[in-house]
């Protein structure tokens, strides 16, 4: 009901700006003028660029939400995915296949995509699932690291509003602006692909990102079943770990 209300409230609305072409208006992008089209140049791309592009993407700007990948597939059993955790996924890779598509899929002269802003909360759900599941060093170790660098994007953010909210010709100019043209800045954007436009180089440094994610994420699901570390989920009861004294 909650999601028929706001499909119903963004239709009133488009059909207030828009007239009767409410696909035009559903699929308007910003430039000189509004041009309706949701497939265009750069559609496709975002559905990994939305995370992982140098100027456009999530994880450059905000690392720590890097955890939510891992924490995606700690699920503790099967019972806890029928009921409740397949929400997650489910509605994660809907939303970022349906906007990953759009011509449009930065969101504008924004850095960080916001149309990633309503999967913040199922992104943080995720990550407490992560460091309460996997209390190795290893893993608290990486999230005091990424939190910490977070804090201070999130800091440099509110000194530089133009540097976070007007990209030149659409580069990381945030980046240059606090670590000049030095190795850090050199380093950080070259690991990061571009998708706007991209190249085989951009391709081969997206699919490593994969790579090791999708290697990180299994590393942390064997370390959660064979330690069975976190508390009972409360929409679960039923714990998947048992210790057997012989």
């Amino acid at each position: 009901a909650p999601a028929a209300i706001m499909v119903l409230l963004l239709l009133v609305l488009t059909g207030a700006a828009f007239g009767g072409s409410l696909v035009k208006g559903l699929t308007a992008s910003g430039g000189g003028k509004f041009q309706g089209g949701y497939w265009g140049t750069n559609s496709g791309w975002g559905v990994v660029g939305l995370f992982l592009d140098n100027a456009w993407g999530l994880f450059i700007f905000a690392p720590f939400y890097l955890l939510f990948v891992p924490g995606l597939f700690l699920h503790s059993s099967r019972l806890e995915w029928e009921r409740w955790w397949a929400f997650f996924p489910v509605c994660i890779g809907l939303h970022v296949l349906l906007l990953g598509v759009f011509q449009s899929w930065n969101g504008g002269a924004s850095p960080v995509p916001r149309y990633l802003v309503p999967l913040a909360p199922l992104f943080l759900v995720c990550i407490a699932v992560f460091l309460d599941r996997v209390r190795s060093v290893a893993a608290r170790a990486a999230a005091v690291l990424l939190a910490g660098l977070q804090i201070v994007t999130t800091v440099w953010a509110f000194r530089f509003f133009i540097g976070v909210y007007g990209m030149e010709k659409s580069k990381n100019i945030f980046l240059a602006h606090f670590l000049g043209d030095g190795g850090v800045k050199g380093f950080l954007l070259s690991i990061f692909p571009v998708f706007h436009p991209t190249g085989w180089k951009d391709v081969a440094i997206a699919v490593a990102w994969i790579v090791v994610l999708a290697s990180v994420a299994v590393a942390s699901r064997r370390y959660y079943m064979r330690h069975g570390g976190g508390t009972l989920s409360p929409l679960v009861d039923i714990s998947p770990f048992v210790r057997v004294e012989v």
